[in-house]
């Protein structure tokens, strides 16, 4: 089997870290599969996927399905800048000797790549890796619907995104394969004798961002401390922060006076360890196909509260390991977050089930569905 992944970056965000799990997996447990990827922008991350390939690109700067000026471009390339021409020369050569099964589009953001992936190589099956929802997916891919007849087989992350795919943008049913998105077991150790604390701790991570709900997770630490003033009790979200965010979420803190109670503590390179240190952990996203943060948080037994229809964390919480509450009602969470407090039999009963869950949501037992789905095109 050959196959050309095209990815969008090397970061260390969720749609990325899957794709890197699976080529570990496939480095590991079926090595006569010849994987080569295309990268279409760097990111921290790069080293490792270079790693677990057999050959890494990264895209050329000129490419002919920009523009139907091609001939243009070529003529000027050829007369000023002769090195991009023969670089794109050069790229184009390379696929077409590789001639793989199949070319694998992971996330939206790839898909226009992809087709013209498909262009060079027509023998090659087209599949595409949705980890997004219809908001995202219009956002960044507007044509979408017209690119679905390229495809032979949608990938999708959690049942939501099928659900997506088959009622708003018609794709049939039998060309979508639904796998959940799926993380590596935990490995670092946690300290069996934790400080003690002597407050409550709801925890949240991701990028702040309008999708994360960033800003339900300020307006639920307010609820809870307007509504019960006399429980010990902190909010932190742990992930990236850029500038116009982080002016945002300090204003609203100072105006809520809620900077003794919410901490946005930004990037860290050790997540698992402040992950460790939450009691529950609150996903407050209006959408969110299948966070791989919430598997992480499942492995170390926190609890997790989510809206219904935001996110495919549903589906792996009403099978036990937290609480779904109705889209957007902050009395709901305050509420769920009071029982946890005061309940240590049901808390510790959705702890130890998120975390017997969670096993089900690793490479091991998710990475050969993907296999075996490519296996049967």
């Amino acid at each position: 089997m050959k196959i050309l992944f095209v990815c969008h970056e090397a970061t260390l965000t969720g749609a990325p870290l899957v794709l890197l799990n699976f080529l570990k997996w496939l480095k590991k447990e079926k090595p006569e599969v010849v994987s080569k990827m295309i990268l279409l922008e760097k990111g921290e991350r790069y080293v490792d996927f270079k790693n677990h390939v057999n050959e890494i690109w990264l895209k050329p700067i000129f490419n002919k399905k920009y523009s139907k000026w091609f001939y243009l471009y070529k003529a000027l390339l050829l007369k000023f800048n002769k090195k991009i021409y023969t670089e794109w020369e050069n790229y184009e050569n390379k696929l077409k000797a590789f001639d793989p099964e199949f070319i694998y589009c992971n996330t939206i953001l790839s898909i226009t790549e992809g087709i013209y992936l498909k262009g060079a190589l027509p023998n090659a099956k087209l599949i595409a890796h949705i980890h997004e929802l219809p908001i995202a997916i219009d956002v960044n891919l507007p044509g979408f619907k017209e690119n679905i007849p390229f495809f032979d087989k949608f990938i999708a992350v959690s049942h939501l995104v099928k659900k997506s795919m088959l009622e708003t943008y018609s794709i049939s049913e039998n060309k979508i394969k639904v796998v959940h998105e799926f993380v590596e077991p935990i490995t670092l150790k946690i300290p069996q004798v934790k400080k003690q604390k002597t407050y409550f701790k709801v925890g949240a991570a991701g990028t702040v961002h309008w999708r994360k709900g960033y800003d339900f997770f300020i307006l639920v630490a307010k609820a809870f401390i307007n509504k019960y003033p006399s429980i010990k009790i902190k909010f932190e979200w742990v992930g990236k922060l850029d500038l116009l965010h982080e002016n945002i979420v300090k204003a609203d803190l100072d105006k809520l006076e809620l900077n003794d109670v919410v901490e946005f503590s930004g990037l860290t390179s050790e997540p698992i360890s402040k992950f460790s240190d939450f009691d529950i952990f609150l996903m407050t996203s209006r959408e969110d196909p299948f966070p791989l943060v919430c598997l992480e948080v499942a492995q170390l037994g926190k609890p997790i509260i989510c809206f219904d229809k935001g996110t495919g964390t549903v589906e792996f919480v009403k099978q036990g390991g937290g609480v779904v509450v109705p889209y957007m009602d902050i009395e709901c969470v305050i509420l769920e977050i009071y029982k946890y407090i005061n309940n240590q039999a049901a808390y510790q009963r959705d702890s130890k089930e998120s975390q017997l869950l969670s096993k089900e949501f690793v490479s091991n037992i998710k990475a050969p569905e993907i296999y075996n789905m490519l296996n049967s095109l």
